[in-house]
């Protein structure tokens, strides 16, 4: 798209950021002069004026204009990014009277496909363009030009300076428009452009688009919402932002942005991580209702961060019920989707579900288990769409640097010469009270001998009343500590040095198992989960609970688990993912087979 600028001293190639579209509507020459006409009729800035609108992908070009004028304005819709498009024209229509809905109702049906950095280049007039010539030669100014502010009258300059255009190394320049009787603007009443819109071809040939090519890297996407999947994530992410051929990008949503949960995005900003978007949808709420409007908002937010940057494949992991959100949107948008640790189950928990429903919305499946890839198979998925990769937060036991004891005992002040217990416990979300099991256990951590150290719950319903009877118990009992958000390192160190744990996490399953160290599962958040044998299982009942407890800590007991096995994988669980990742054809994987039928 080329485009006209009065009384420029100097516009250079502009790289318009965020507008990213592929396979742009083909349109005739009658879908052509309507959106010449929309832009005409907008007053956004009046100052510039279309030069030409190349028919092949007109629409592409077109809304990479309309954004430019926009951006001039602050409009908060390019603020906060770009936004559906037909949200955005909606915006824009707001300035453009009832052309916009004559546009809108032909793009109803409009497809935006995946997303590929476009440019814009600018053109200015030869032999001086601008006023002081007008006047020079007896003409009258231009008025359109004149009603502008002087800051508005030189943003094009402004905009352009020191500005990239192509990823594809080609130089920014500036093309000189050639005069034509088609394009005038010295004209005191002539329209800025001419009402048949004829093409660039056809009036200016040596005024070429030149439009950034189509990028060989395949865009990766990954959402986290919580410490705990991030800390999943770490590994596959460090895969795969070191792949020469994945442009990768960070959806952080939901605890991660709460400072009541520990902020935990600082987190993934001091890794170096390129996070594409931060997405507010955390409700202050301890409800159902509250994790109900959470998905909502969530996916609201999602659908202006996934729309302005599509990734070729979203990866989801394990079973937050944030997660729907993600998933759904990428459903809508025909993004494929890939999920890691599908297959598990976990019957007291709402999670249950969530993992199976995001298994039949995943077109890639990276299951922990050879006995997880034989459950998703069963649920209908095909085979060789099911890879069994390990649980990718095993990595972090082969690859990442743990704390000593030394170093342990200084960054959090403890002293593990005690006998040490690390308590994580969760609402039970299948539940109607989702705490109506906590009570046991918080009676039995009143009693329990040795240290004890807790972390901060899930942000479930219930997780609040969870928070302050935590602290309550620490402001009560004599050595407790409670930690609200410890990184990952930290927290596998942990696991490493105590001498048992207790409680109803996932991780007192799955990585465990790897330390050989003794777990008190409790209750039924974690029923139904493959466990290995360093595993005793409680129920939510106080004196079953402690007689555990002394179990775990007898000596004969950690020593049986010395040459025990984690089932969960050993720590290759990233490479697995990344390599899948970037070498499986994406073409196709939209469309799932159906399952077969036995008669």
């Amino acid at each position: 798209l080329h485009f006209g600028i009065a009384d420029a001293d100097e516009v250079v190639g502009v790289r318009i950021a965020r507008i990213e579209l592929d396979g742009p509507l083909k349109a005739g020459k009658r879908d052509v002069e309507l959106i010449a006409r929309v832009l005409r009729e907008s007053e956004v800035v009046p100052g510039l004026g279309v030069v030409g609108i190349e028919c092949d992908g007109f629409l592409q070009k077109a809304f990479g204009l309309i954004e430019l004028l926009q951006r001039h304005e602050g409009d908060s819709l390019i603020d906060r990014s770009l936004r559906q498009l037909r949200v955005f024209l909606e915006g824009v229509g707001k300035r453009s009277g009832g052309a916009i809905g004559e546009l809108l109702t032909h793009l109803r049906h409009a497809a935006i496909v995946q997303p590929h950095g476009i440019g814009v280049k600018t053109c200015r007039r030869t032999k001086g363009s601008g006023n002081a010539r007008r006047k020079k030669e007896g003409k009258r100014p231009d008025p359109v030009h004149q009603s502008l502010p002087l800051w508005q009258r030189g943003f094009p300059a402004l905009l352009a300076t020191r500005a990239q255009l192509f990823r594809t190394g080609q130089s920014p320049s500036v093309c000189d428009v050639p005069q034509s009787p088609h394009r005038r603007f010295d004209g005191a009443n002539e329209p800025l452009v001419d009402p048949s819109i004829l093409l660039v071809d056809q009036v200016c040939p040596e005024i070429r688009p030149i439009m950034s090519q189509k990028s060989s890297k395949r865009r990766i996407g990954v959402v986290t919402t919580s410490r705990a999947d991030y800390s999943h994530l770490y590994w596959p992410l460090r895969e795969l932002s070191a792949h020469p051929e994945v442009d990768l990008g960070i959806f952080a949503l939901g605890a991660h942005l709460s400072p009541k949960f520990g902020l935990a995005l600082k987190e993934i900003e001091r890794d170096g991580f390129p996070i594409q978007a931060s997405i507010e949808c955390l409700l202050s709420s301890d409800s159902d209702t509250g994790m109900a409007k959470t998905i909502g908002i969530a996916i609201l937010g999602l659908a202006d961060a996934l729309t302005a940057w599509r990734p070729d494949v979203l990866l989801l992991i394990a079973d937050r019920y944030e997660m729907l959100a993600p998933a759904s949107v990428a459903l809508a948008l025909r993004i494929p989707v890939a999920h890691i640790e599908g297959g598990e189950v976990s019957q007291g928990a709402i999670d249950d579900q969530v993992r199976n429903a995001l298994t039949k919305l995943a077109h890639l499946h990276f299951t922990s288990t050879p006995t997880a890839r034989q459950r998703v198979i069963a649920m209908g998925e095909e085979p060789s769409r099911v890879f069994r990769a390990g649980a990718p937060s095993l990595d972090h036991l082969s690859r990442s640097a743990l704390l000593d004891r030394a170093e342990l005992e200084a960054r959090l002040d403890l002293d593990f010469r005690k006998p040490t217990v690390l308590a994580a416990w969760h609402p039970v979300t299948i539940l109607k009270d989702t705490n109506s099991e906590a009570n046991a256990f918080f009676s039995a951590l009143a009693r329990a001998p040795g240290q004890l150290i807790c972390v901060y719950p899930n942000a479930d319903a219930g997780s609040y009343a969870l928070i302050e009877r935590t602290r309550t118990l620490a402001e009560t009992r004599a050595d407790t500590r409670v930690f609200v958000n410890l990184d990952a390192v930290t927290y596998w160190s942990l696991m490493k040095q105590v001498d048992c744990m207790i409680g109803n996490s996932s991780s007192g399953i799955m990585e465990a198992a790897s330390f050989a160290l003794p777990v008190v599962n409790v209750g039924t958040r974690q029923q139904g989960r493959e466990r290995a044998a360093n595993v005793i299982d409680a129920p939510a009942e106080t004196e079953a609970i402690l007689d555990a407890i002394h179990r775990a800590l007898n000596a004969g007991f950690r020593a049986s688990l010395r040459c025990m096995t984690n089932p969960y994988g050993d720590g290759t669980a990233a490479k697995t993912i990344a390599h899948v990742l970037t070498t499986v054809p994406f073409d196709g994987l939209l469309i799932k087979p159906p399952v077969p039928l036995n008669r």
